[in-house]
């Protein structure tokens, strides 16, 4: 009976410290605010449960698409700047907004919040940007909001980096088991939901990803019903630096189509 006491209490405290914990592996956010970069405009989206977004946006050059980006995990929207101006250098739009608790932004963050915050940000791109078909880019956490937005706004393409099946799949890949990740209450189920995806697909994946490793993407691959879709292998590239010549090659190639 002490021994299923302790048990109890143990379970117990894992359960109420659970946010506290998903917020530590899933959403380790930068708070930091910085500046947008030159040709962008800053501004705020307020969410319907109050919190307020800090959104960059640049329009487009006519009759190019506009890249709805979603950041992975790590760092804040500044720290992505340099690829925001690749993307204006050749004319794309590009609109991002700071997950809640990160580059100014508020709120608390979690599953259903990051994804409702996505599709109030999609039905704000108009306003924002004006009219243009729309590619989502989402990196790993990224690719799976892109991914959840695609089920309910379809984008004209989408593309994905470094992204994980699901957090059962991935805690799998990388423990043999999918228990740590019955202790968290996201679940990120992305493989369910590319089930529905019909849009061109690009996924770009580090054949060194040691965090996300790379059976994770092709698992999202073979799952896309998509008949235009790619997966592109980076040689020697890990998680992070995934943007290397030939990646960037077969990226804007795509986006080119759109």
């Amino acid at each position: 009976m002490r021994l299923v006491a302790v048990l109890l209490v143990f379970a117990i405290a894992i359960l109420a410290g659970r946010g506290a914990l998903e917020r530590a592996l899933l959403y380790p956010f930068d708070p930091a605010r910085a500046p947008p970069p030159d040709g962008f405009a800053e501004t705020t989206l307020e969410t319907a449960d109050g919190a307020t977004l800090v959104v960059w946006a640049a329009a487009p050059r006519p009759g190019r698409p506009v890249v709805l980006y979603f950041c992975g995990n790590a760092g804040n929207l500044a720290a992505r700047e340099s690829r925001f101006r690749a993307f204006t250098a050749r004319g794309l739009g590009v609109v991002a907004a700071g997950y809640r608790g990160s580059s100014g932004s508020t709120g608390s963050p979690s599953e259903a919040a990051l994804i409702a915050d996505a599709e109030a940000l999609a039905d704000a791109l108009p306003g924002l940007v004006g009219d243009a078909s729309v590619a989502y880019y989402g990196e790993s956490l990224g690719a799976a909001v892109a991914l959840a937005l695609a089920a309910t706004r379809p984008p004209a393409g989408i593309v994905l980096e470094a992204p994980f099946a699901s957090l059962a799949a991935m805690s799998a890949d990388l423990y043999g088991t999918s228990a740590p990740a019955a202790l968290l209450r996201a679940k990120w189920p992305s493989r369910d939901r590319i089930t529905s995806l019909t849009a061109p697909l690009l996924i770009l994946h580090g054949a060194k990803d040691a965090l996300v490793p790379p059976a994770q993407g092709r698992a999202l691959f073979a799952a896309a019903p998509a008949r235009d879709k790619t997966f592109l292998l980076v040689p020697d590239a890990g998680h992070t630096d995934v943007w290397q010549p030939q990646a960037q090659r077969a990226l804007y190639a795509f986006l080119e189509r759109l």
